[in-house]
């Protein structure tokens, strides 16, 4: 993988399937007690509702993220907060007491290290809680205070009533924090390292990146790879990132734009196949090297459930999964996606993760998680070129290939198809979900049929 002084992604990236977990809502273990304060494991989540996933539930169910294929978890935040989404920071050096403390962080940690995966943070730092030390001390102290110009007050005394200080989102509680006072910057900076060096943490995930300029994000890079040059720093990025990436900013972002072409694709057919050909391309040429560092997604915390989303066609689901598993760049599964955990947008996305199996769809899980296996057994998968080779209506053709192998993907996003004709350039090709072997003629491989909404992946054979 190409590297220079500027853009450093780690190696292990490529290698890597991540989950993200919303900690809250992913398991409570017996240990964890009773507290009158839960609601009941799998109610109606709400804006204010706690349901007592911890830490220590996450270290138990490993055995399970293990044998789905996972090796790199991402976690919403987990520091010491007011709200269930702990989007608010109250104290960026502890974790939160409801989710456990630090020695069921370094468990975690070990565990995860000791099994050759890894983890990643959410780190938010636009803004804080207004519970944080600092915004108190303005509230308490106004312009004498030593914080005054941590925030942008308009006025004093501090006020809530209307609010007179900027926020994130207009959200009274989020303060939004001065990003270029360079007193804000040096405890970021030093919060971010802390983590990495006395946690041992693996990367950060950092929220609200368009809010911050690129000046102090290009610093905090610089800090955190000093740390650790193997640490993966992703950015929460909605809409353009081209010239986010690429500049020494981050080793990739989440690829929200992605899962929207996506979705046009598969679930709503506004785009055929050449216009989606196109769109991948587009991103490709726009996220340059950082392609290998995008975190591919269909679902997270801020977004309508994938199976919602599909109107509970699971079929739909599959497809989309998929593609993020023979695409260039990380796939994630958002915690339940992979039993078709179904849920609105926030918060019903955030509901608890179903551990009864008999409340599965046990066909979506068998097939992503022999998709995974696929992605982990066939190193073109994961680090190969991307070329698209013919597009058809609802038909995409694309090819995955490295020095050691080659991989052809058929995908079928509409009707069933008949009598078409794809160019390959070798003869003799298995298809890897069935084992079958497909042979070509005079440089073409010719399909009699293809089912709608079906998927092919073939191996080019010796």
């Amino acid at each position: 993988m190409k590297t220079d002084l500027f853009f450093q992604t780690p190696s292990w990236i490529s290698n890597s399937i991540a989950y993200q977990i919303f900690p809250d809502r992913f398991f409570r273990p017996e240990t964890a007690g009773s507290c009158s304060d839960l609601d009941r494991w799998g109610g109606i989540p709400n804006r204010e509702n706690f349901f007592g996933g911890t830490l220590n539930g996450i270290t138990e169910k490993l055995d399970y993220l293990q044998e789905l294929g996972v090796n790199l978890l991402y976690l919403t935040p987990i520091f010491q907060a007011g709200t269930n989404h702990r989007y608010d920071t109250v104290n960026y050096y502890e974790i939160d007491s409801m989710l456990g403390n630090k020695d069921d962080f370094s468990k975690l940690v070990e565990a995860l290290h000791q099994r050759n995966m890894r983890i990643i943070l959410d780190g938010v730092f636009n803004h804080s809680s207004c519970q944080y030390p600092a915004f108190l001390d303005i509230c308490s102290r106004g312009s004498d205070s030593i914080y005054a110009d941590w925030y942008f007050v308009n006025n004093y005394p501090v006020t809530n009533k209307p609010v007179n200080y900027q926020t994130c989102g207009g959200c009274e509680y989020l303060p939004k924090l001065n990003t270029e006072n360079p007193d804000v910057r040096k405890e970021i900076f030093s919060i971010a390292k802390y983590w990495i060096r006395e946690l041992h943490i693996d990367g950060w995930r950092l929220d609200c990146v368009s809010k911050v300029s690129k000046d102090f994000w290009k610093e905090f890079y610089s800090e955190v790879k000093k740390e650790n040059p193997d640490a993966y720093v992703v950015a929460e990025i909605w809409r353009e990132t081209g010239t986010w990436l690429n500049c020494g900013l981050f080793d990739g972002a989440m690829n929200y734009r992605l899962r929207d072409i996506l979705l046009e694709f598969i679930v709503s057919n506004h785009l055929d196949a050449e216009d989606f050909a196109y769109e991948l391309l587009s991103l490709k040429e726009e996220h340059g090297e950082a392609v290998h560092g995008m975190l591919n997604l269909v679902g997270s915390h801020d977004v309508e459930r994938i199976m919602t989303c599909c109107a509970g066609d699971w079929n739909k689901v599959y497809l989309l999964y998929a593609l993020l598993l023979t695409l260039p760049g990380i796939p994630m599964i958002y915690y339940g996606d992979e039993i078709g955990l179904p849920g609105g947008n926030d918060p019903d996305c955030r509901r608890c993760m179903i551990w009864n199996q008999n409340d599965w769809n046990t066909a979506l899980f068998s097939r992503i998680k022999y998709l995974m296996d696929l992605r982990k057994k066939h190193s073109a998968l994961r680090n190969g070129t991307f070329s698209v080779v013919y597009t058809f209506n609802g038909l995409l053709v694309f090819e995955r290939k490295n020095a050691e192998e080659q991989i052809l993907i058929i995908l079928n996003s509409r009707n069933e198809e008949k009598n078409l004709k794809v160019p390959v350039d070798r003869t003799m090709w298995m298809e890897l979900l069935t084992q079958q072997i497909q042979v070509s003629q005079n440089g073409f491989m010719y399909l009699d049929k293809i089912s709608a909404n079906s998927i092919q992946i073939l191996s080019a054979q010796p």
